[in-house]
């Protein structure tokens, strides 16, 4: 493997292989060897698969430094290869935010290469290079950019909610065996059910941020107002329906 070395004010050597002092303590770094890159030609634009987010770093950003997009935040360090390039090599760690999928490289002059990457926030980032170098026949590259990819975690779902009430005659007394009848425009799904003895309803787990009506009937009873359209953010009560005679 290359000696890279890194650009930091102790001017510090790094080698790829085995410990490395970063002015103080040994720590591990490893080579993205595990890591099977793909090759891209110079035409390849948006190296992040389709569904994820797409971080990219411009040549004028890449620096040793925090890098942030509002959604991720990550710690990149540059190296320098052993000819003096000094944008041949990066390591990266994920501050916070969100699980890198891929790391993306383009060189600017016959392509890049893109490593699918299982990189966890808080731990040392592996070594990528843009191209092999000379012990692989290759060359060493100037970076033009990086796409660091990553997916957006999905939002937590919001707990399901239910609805109650109750269908009265006038004088409160409840209306046993009413049909109440509950439409979820969101979805078109209709739920059905029937008061007990006492004029009891209810629906449980129902869809929240979802628009719903419902809806009384009684072969004994009429209802001025039989039906009551609403949002649903959280459990509703007393969502009550009062018979005209």
């Amino acid at each position: 493997m290359p000696t890279l070395t890194r650009l930091l004010s102790c001017s510090l050597v790094i080698t790829i292989v085995g410990a490395l002092t970063l002015c103080g303590p040994a720590v591990l770094i490893a080579f993205a060897a595990s890591v099977t890159p793909v090759h891209l030609d110079k035409t390849a634009v948006n190296l992040c698969p389709s569904g994820t987010v797409q971080f990219r770093l411009e040549e004028q950003q890449l620096t040793d430094g925090v890098k942030t997009d509002g959604d991720i935040e990550i710690q990149l360090d540059m190296y320098a290869a052993p000819d003096g390039d000094p944008l041949s090599a990066f390591d990266f760690t994920v501050l916070s935010g969100h699980t890198i999928t891929r790391v993306g490289t383009m060189d600017g002059v016959d392509g890049g290469y893109i490593y699918d990457y299982s990189g966890v926030g808080g731990t040392q980032g592996d070594t990528f290079l843009t191209s092999p170098g000379p012990a692989d026949g290759g060359t060493y590259k100037d970076i033009s950019f990086i796409d660091f990819c990553y997916e957006l975690a999905a939002l937590p779902t919001a707990a399901p909610a239910s609805i109650s009430g109750r269908v009265t005659q006038p004088n409160g007394r409840g209306i046993g065996g009413a049909v109440i009848t509950l439409e979820n425009h969101s979805t078109g799904q209709v739920a059905i059910a029937t008061t007990n003895s006492f004029g009891y309803y209810k629906f449980h787990d129902m869809e929240v941020t979802h628009f719903y009506t419902l809806s009384a009937s009684s072969k004994r009873n009429r209802f001025a107002n039989s039906s009551i359209s609403f949002s649903l953010d959280s459990d509703m009560f007393d969502m009550n329906f009062v018979s005209s005679r």
